[in-house]
């Protein structure tokens, strides 16, 4: 199996880690580990993970336990 990050989808996690560790000392770290995470288990069950956006393509989203390191809150710009 292959995972392609999208060079739009790698600008975005730059930017969150770069938002979350500037919120936070560590922070930053705890997102990259979300995003580690949710690449492993997609890899682990390809067929049973993410969205289903096309034939042979999947859409894996992540979060984290903590509410403080949640990728879907926004932060003001």
């Amino acid at each position: 199996m292959r995972i392609v990050v999208r060079p739009e989808a790698e600008q975005e996690l730059l930017e969150a880690h770069a938002r979350y560790e500037s919120k936070a000392q560590g922070l930053g770290y705890e997102f990259a580990r979300a995003a580690d995470a949710a690449v492993a288990s997609a890899l682990r069950t390809p067929f049973g993970y993410g969205t289903r956006i096309a034939e042979g393509f999947r859409r894996v989203l992540f979060g984290t336990q903590s509410p403080q390191c949640d990728p879907r809150q926004s932060f003001p710009t």
